[in-house]
């Protein structure tokens, strides 16, 4: 396995994750940046919205495939909605990883996560 492409902005770390023109407009994405952390990239009208594309309620790798509606995603396992803007839960149960990420040219940078483990992992 090749190792990520990175870099350093501002003194966050970026692994570059994709190429904009390669993500479904008005639709959800998924990429792993590692074994342990997936995001869901939204491509909307609003902008570009990176957020943990595991559900917190049952941990389950689906939030690419949600239904949307403006800049809120609706989990299609259970129904959970999440504003893509700040990862809050709309019902105010627990709320999603929103992760930084730029946009140099065509090409999509996402903050590198700081946690060797995300909290869903724990419950493996």
């Amino acid at each position: 396995m090749t190792a990520p492409m990175t870099r350093n902005v501002d003194g966050v770390r970026y692994v570059r994750l994709c190429n904009v023109l390669d993500l479904p407009q008005a639709d959800g994405k998924a990429f792993d940046i590692d074994d342990l952390h997936t995001v869901a990239v939204f491509r909307l009208p609003e902008g570009l919205f990176v957020v943990s594309n595991v559900c917190p309620h049952k941990r389950m790798s689906v939030i690419c495939n949600g239904m949307l509606s403006g800049t809120t995603v609706q989990c299609p396992m259970h129904g959970w909605r999440f504003d893509l803007r700040s990862g809050a839960n709309m019902a105010g149960q627990a709320p999603l990883r929103v992760y930084r990420h730029v946009q140099d040219g065509d090409w999509v940078w996402v903050e590198w996560p700081d946690d060797e483990r995300p909290a869903w992992a724990d419950a493996l």
